[in-house]
């Protein structure tokens, strides 16, 4: 009988450790916010985690600096973070994609010392979904290199554009650069382009890319400017093979300076439709050129009014058509700039215009299209403090602001890139400059309705939306000839770059 006795009492204990079952973190209570989507961090040294609007969390064993977050669940891309770079001078890397494993690479250029004095050298940094830094990779030569775009290419690679002295360091003289790396960011290819003209003997000038897309054949094409001896800056068009060969290029002359900042953008006809600024001291217009599929002009149109008018960003409308966002300054005596996004018909005629207006100077960076039909737009705003600060709208498919919201801090910053994310998060890449002038660079993640991680970062504003004024004009554009292409492929190294990546939050 006792056996018996036992032999029930040791059921039941049984019975209850496993109805019980192990005490894993699965049933810590998350709480329940909207932007709770956890997971697994490991930390840099150097480096701390956001837990602005996270639930308390006691019972977890936190670890020391430098290992692993115990919970699997904790952290994942869907919890705002921040993060500054900064090195031992000015660092500003403000281009930035997102790649096919959730992550983003920034690229800009670090300063970096050579031989006693300090340049510039390109810069890469990778993160991962929750802002964990991956790698870090500096490209520089005997002098400036700086990116200016990037791409994720086909096969997970990056392609790096801009402009570098170290091919052209004896006349200081800037050629247009690109670079080919793989999904670590290491170097596979690199090129240097130079222009030069037989008229000059030979002399050559400055050049540079902006922006890139990878074309259906594997290749690339390029755009960016040339410079030609105090005679303005044209505009530049190149194909190139996947190994960074030459196919063709084409050089746009018109009859005023085309400036840089030039944007790219696909056409559903198998062209390209092409942007810059033009105009002088005094005055400025926004221009764009469409081209056929081997760069040959097919229609040109110019943007602007009385004064000061200047686009950032050009996209692609998802029914058809284009958008630009920049600023706008349509009066002689009006000594403030609005931010400005105008949509275009994909014959370049504008649909509507808006312009976005506080006290002061505002201006838009960059824009993409949302899930929803609307817009994010991004920039900076001085309207609202005594600093520029930056700046997130969130507007409808007609321009209307939803919501903005300013990511303030005491020094002067600037957003320069933003994109929505598949889990319809922002993502937010921008500069912070000091009393000295020297430069950092930050990248944020924000919620789906723009908030901040940061504890009192974001800040709304009182901007008010209104109708632009901007006439178009037709021009003329050619073809230059009579110049030398020389293409070059010049030594330089890439190195892991001495950086500090902390908590973006102050």
């Amino acid at each position: 009988m006792r056996k018996f006795l036992l032999l029930v009492i040791g059921f039941f204990i049984l019975m209850a450790l496993i109805i019980a079952g192990p005490k894993t973190n699965d049933s810590i209570n998350w709480g329940t916010s909207p932007e709770m989507n956890p997971p697994h961090l490991s930390l840099l040294p150097n480096e701390t985690s956001t837990f602005a609007n996270v639930p308390a969390i006691s019972s977890l064993d936190w670890q020391t600096q430098g290992t692993e977050i115990h919970s699997p669940e904790f952290f994942s891309s869907g919890v705002p973070w921040a993060r500054e770079i900064s090195g031992s001078k000015s660092v500003s890397i403000d281009q930035f994609v997102r790649t096919t494993d959730g992550g983003f690479v920034m690229a800009g250029e670090t300063e970096a010392l050579h031989y006693g004095w300090y340049d510039y050298d390109g810069l890469c940094v990778k993160f991962n979904a929750s802002g964990k830094v991956v790698w870090k990779k500096e490209y520089g030569g005997y002098k400036n290199e700086w990116l200016d775009f990037i791409l994720q290419t086909q096969d997970n690679g990056l392609l790096l554009v801009g402009s570098s002295q170290t091919d052209n360091h004896y006349n200081k003289k800037y050629d247009a650069w690109v670079v080919k790396t793989n999904a670590t960011g290491d170097i596979m290819w690199k090129k240097w382009l130079r222009h030069q003209f037989p008229q000059t003997q030979g002399l050559n000038y400055d050049s540079g890319f902006d922006r890139a897309i990878q074309t259906s054949d594997g290749g690339y094409l390029l755009a960016g400017q040339a410079e030609f001896g105090g005679q303005g800056e044209d505009r530049v068009l190149m194909k190139i093979d996947a190994l960074g060969n030459l196919i063709w290029e084409k050089l746009y002359e018109t009859e005023d300076d085309d400036g840089s900042s030039a944007r790219l953008v696909p056409t559903n006809d198998g062209g390209y439709l092409l942007c810059c600024y033009c105009g002088s001291t005094t005055t400025m217009d926004f221009r764009l050129l469409k081209v056929d599929s081997l760069g040959t002009p097919v229609w040109q149109k110019t943007y602007g009014e009385a004064r000061f008018d200047f686009v950032s960003d050009l996209i692609a409308h998802k029914n058809g058509g284009f958008v630009f966002a920049g600023y706008t300054q349509q009066a002689y005596d009006s000594n403030s700039r609005d931010a400005w996004v105008v949509r275009l018909d994909e014959g370049g005629n504008i649909v509507w215009q808006k312009k976005y207006r506080g006290a002061k100077d505002d201006s838009f960076s960059s824009i993409q299209q949302t899930k929803d039909g609307g817009f994010i737009a991004a920039g900076r705003t001085n309207s609202f403090s005594s600093t520029d600060d930056a700046w997130v709208v969130k507007l409808s498919a007609t321009g209307k602001i939803r919501w903005q919201y300013r990511l303030i801090d005491n020094d002067t910053e600037g957003a320069t890139k933003v994109l929505q994310t598949p889990e319809n998060k922002y993502v937010v890449a921008g500069y912070v400059r000091d009393n000295s002038n020297v430069s950092k660079s930050f990248l944020h993640q924000l919620s789906s309705t723009g908030l901040s991680g940061c504890p009192n970062m974001s800040i709304a504003t009182k901007a008010i939306t209104l109708g632009a004024q901007i006439s178009v004009t037709s021009q003329q554009v050619t073809l230059k000839e009579n110049y030398e292409v020389v293409y070059n492929n010049s030594s330089i190294i890439s190195k892991t770059a001495k950086l500090k990546v902390n908590d973006g939050c102050k």
